[in-house]
């Protein structure tokens, strides 16, 4: 493989993919990160087994072929050259990778690519395009709920439903919160998917720096995984195995008390009371008073 590639893309892509590769070293090779340079493009792929990144950048491509390289190493690699473009080859020496920028010189070694794991294949897929934007708002109302470490497994995931609109749901098993919006042309049938928070994380990264290209991002739930694709980028998740708990229960219906609050000075008053609550809870009591117009006094 022979390929000059910008910096500014590689860097971009490898630096995609930090949260993706195994740092653990159960898999040595899941530490590295697969290029493939064919067609006057490179694409890049990394996975943890659980979420995978994947995508593509144009290229100037001398030689075909693929290689994988210690993703950690590389950025480190990219963060200090300091001219626009980058050259990749294979040496004469097997199972290692020369790369070049300006008057810098590097030997990384790589692993067959061969042994890499595949991509996940998406069968049976529904899509929902929706601006990032809107995207991004469901996902940052909803995730700071749910569990960490939660005895029930299925709660460290959210659920994303799509019944007519698309819901998310997240909870830690003491508080609740749901955030939907309407899609255009959803399913008929309910499709249901659990997806870790990790990977959450990984798609609001992406929705967050906006770098996925042009156009409206695509939210896909098929039967074994979820993901988004943006433009040249791909994430990936294998669901979470379970069955969400029934949210609907833990939602009051019926409730005909109401109170209307400004947002501003009832955030301020809350900062101030749990000053002195209690660590574990931050437990507040709020008592609604009608006289005087109406307040809330809180303790």
């Amino acid at each position: 493989m022979k390929i000059r590639v910008g910096k500014k893309e590689m860097l971009s892509a490898v630096g995609r993919v930090q949260g993706v590769v195994e740092k653990r070293n159960t898999m040595p090779i899941l530490a590295n990160i697969l290029l493939r340079a064919e067609n006057d493009s490179v694409s890049f792929f990394a996975t943890d087994l659980e979420i995978s990144v994947q995508g593509s950048y144009p290229a100037q491509v001398q030689e075909p072929g693929a290689v994988t390289l210690p993703a950690r190493r590389l950025l480190d690699i990219l963060r200090e050259t300091t001219d626009d473009t980058i050259d990749l080859e294979t040496t004469d020496t097997p199972g290692w990778i020369l790369i070049s920028s300006g008057r810098s010189r590097f030997k990384l070694p790589s692993l067959p690519p061969e042994n890499f794991p595949p991509p996940p294949i998406r069968e049976g897929e529904v899509a929902i395009s929706l601006p990032s934007s809107t995207l991004l708002e469901l996902f940052r109302k909803t995730a700071y709920a749910t569990g960490e470490n939660d005895t029930k497994y299925v709660l460290s995931g959210m659920l994303i439903q799509v019944e007519g609109r698309l819901r998310i749901v997240a909870s830690d098993g003491h508080r609740l919160v749901v955030a939907e919006t309407e899609v255009t042309g959803p399913p008929a049938e309910v499709h249901n998917a659990i997806v870790s928070r990790k990977a959450v994380a990984e798609i609001q990264k992406l929705l967050g720096e906006g770098d996925g290209g042009d156009g409206a991002p695509t939210l896909y739930l098929s039967k074994w995984h979820a993901g988004l694709q943006w433009g040249r980028i791909a994430i990936t998740a294998r669901l979470m195995e379970g069955t969400y708990p029934d949210y609907r229960k833990f939602i009051p219906m019926g409730n005909h008390r109401k109170i209307v609050a400004t947002k501003s000075e009832l955030d301020g008053a809350l900062r101030r009371v749990a000053l002195l609550a209690r660590e574990k809870t931050y437990g507040v009591r709020l008592d609604f008073d009608e006289s005087q117009g109406g307040r809330i006094v809180l303790t």
